[in-house]
């Protein structure tokens, strides 16, 4: 049995790891998370100590999965959509425009 195998038998832990930090996307972050274990080919000695799960290696991925879904988010910026947008895509001349061309 391979590492994710095994590591998704803790599914519902991982879930619950997760929402700590963020309740409305968990399940992606462990998709995440997966996906991670898949990537860099974590092995069994780093996943688990005497058959059991390494949660301390499990939160610190998962904490670091949420801060880099954090930092992307907090570069977004966000207006309120008002009456002064709608009024500037509201102002189009189709004369004005083929006059123009």
């Amino acid at each position: 049995m391979g590492v994710l195998e095994r590591v998704a038998k803790h599914h519902d832990y991982l879930v619950e790891l997760a929402e700590v930090f963020a309740d409305d996307f968990a399940e992606d972050i462990v998709q995440e998370f997966y996906l991670l274990l898949h990537k860099y080919k974590v092995t069994e000695e780093q996943m688990f100590t005497n058959d059991k799960l390494n949660r301390g290696y499990c939160f610190i991925i998962i904490r670091n999965i949420y801060f880099q879904i954090y930092n992307v988010k907090k570069r977004i910026v966000k207006c309120e959509l008002n009456d002064e947008i709608y009024n500037m895509v509201d102002d189009f001349d189709l004369e004005k425009e083929l006059d123009w061309h």
